[in-house]
């Protein structure tokens, strides 16, 4: 048993072998990409090597498509012997070792992330006790609204204070004073031509707006996932044909999901 998650590239999705499944099954690509996701774990529990003593048949039961089994030996992605059916590439891509190398790859993105600035705490002078301290709201109430504000900043301050170091799970890190125009301008100007030439800068900028604000990351953030995507070997491998469009890297949250640095080219690769 190779453990409890599985390696699934973001873009299976789009995978042009997905969709000649999907077009010789007559199926969307939700059916195919969830009946892989079963395969792929239950060959995960039950198998170090990728083999699973069943018949095709079995495949298409336990994944509930009929000749899906068929059409994935078809697209290269499954193979067939006498001892039943055999995952291809089983070690590159499920194996403890490729499963460390996926972890390695993502704690080296977030290494490379800056770390938020700790603003020093100054000394607190200690008062004299005074019998009665008056209440200047009451008294002055056309300050009200000035004191509010400074009990704001000095709530602002505190935060900024004990801010953890991530910069994309807690908000509190990101700048209130971030527009999305630049972060539109860090994700359009890292990303590759030909996910340029897929997205445009309005629909960026709309996928961005989606998103909440304090879920949304920091500029150098998007730019240092965007750069560690385009040097990713899924990304580099026929010409940049699986480079997906830029707004939908910002859909998908992508700078959440860092890729692999050290994955052997395959053109048959497929997680």
């Amino acid at each position: 048993m190779a453990g409890d998650w599985i390696k699934i590239n973001s873009n299976l999705w789009d995978n042009p072998k997905v969709s000649e499944m999907c077009d010789h099954l007559d199926c969307g690509e939700a059916v195919i990409v969830g009946a892989l996701f079963r395969l792929w774990s239950m060959a995960d529990q039950h198998s170090e090597d990728g083999r699973l003593p069943m018949s095709m048949a079995s495949v298409d039961r336990k994944t509930g498509v009929q000749g899906f089994a068929d059409t994935l030996r078809k697209v290269g992605w499954l193979d067939v012997d006498e001892g039943g059916i055999l995952i291809p590439e089983w070690e590159s891509h499920h194996s403890q070792s490729a499963k460390r190398r996926s972890e390695d790859a993502r704690r080296k993105v977030n290494s490379r992330l800056p770390k938020p600035k700790k603003t020093p705490l100054k000394p607190v002078e200690k008062q004299q006790p005074t019998q009665h301290v008056p209440n200047v709201s009451a008294m002055c109430p056309q300050n009200t609204g000035h004191i509010a504000e400074l009990e704001k900043n000095r709530e602002r301050i505190e935060k900024n204070i004990i801010a953890p170091a991530s910069l994309l799970s807690d908000p509190q890190t990101k700048s209130e004073n971030n527009p999305v125009l630049d972060l539109v301008d860090a994700a359009w100007k890292n990303c590759p031509a030909k996910g340029r030439n897929r997205s445009s800068r309005e629909k960026v900028k709309k996928a961005f707006n989606q998103i909440q604000a304090k879920a949304r990351p920091t500029a150098a953030a998007i730019t240092c996932s965007m750069l560690a995507w385009a040097e990713s070997p899924d990304w580099i491998k026929d010409g940049g044909e699986f480079v997906c469009g830029c707004h939908i890297w910002v859909k998908d949250k992508k700078w959440e999901n860092p890729p692999e640095e050290t994955t052997q080219k395959n053109d048959n690769s497929i997680f």
